[in-house]
């Protein structure tokens, strides 16, 4: 008999309880939109595009049909809803988003803001996003001051 108290361990080739449990292939797992973050809205796929509007604040292209068939809401009103509604830095009145300008990050500000603030107005002019050619304007040098 043993004087130690503590069980004894055989190690096997066979599968044991206490082993991690097999999920299958990755096909089988759920992918998020943001795997690690809080959202829990799955990712948009050619065969899951994100093209359905939020069934609370029906914001265009915010959920996917996976998201609608989980009755969930879009990230922002989720946000609200738990507490973590983010506020405009610049006016502190308005809810803030992530903008984009010429489709670069142009930081998280109220729509307002974000009209106001870039040339391209963010993406919410009737032409949407900024072009190349537009940011890309040629720069006239004044040759007189070079003397």
């Amino acid at each position: 008999m043993s004087t130690h108290d503590e069980p004894t361990e055989f190690w096997t080739d066979e599968p044991s309880d206490r082993e991690e449990e097999d999920y299958g292939d990755d096909d089988d797992q759920i992918d998020f939109a943001d795997p690690g973050g809080r959202s829990a809205l799955r990712a948009e796929t050619d065969q899951n595009p994100r093209n359905l509007p939020c069934p609370n604040c029906k914001r265009p292209n915010m959920l996917t049909p996976a998201d609608r068939r989980a009755a969930y809401q879009c990230d922002i009103c989720a946000d609200t809803a738990e507490g973590r509604r983010l506020i405009c830095p610049r006016c502190e009145k308005r809810e803030a988003l992530e903008q984009y300008s010429f489709g670069c990050y142009a930081g998280k500000l109220c729509d307002p803001c974000a009209f106001a603030g870039f040339v391209d107005h963010c993406g919410q002019r009737p032409k949407g996003q900024g072009t190349q050619a537009e940011i890309d304007e040629p720069i006239e040098a004044e040759y007189d001051d070079w003397d």
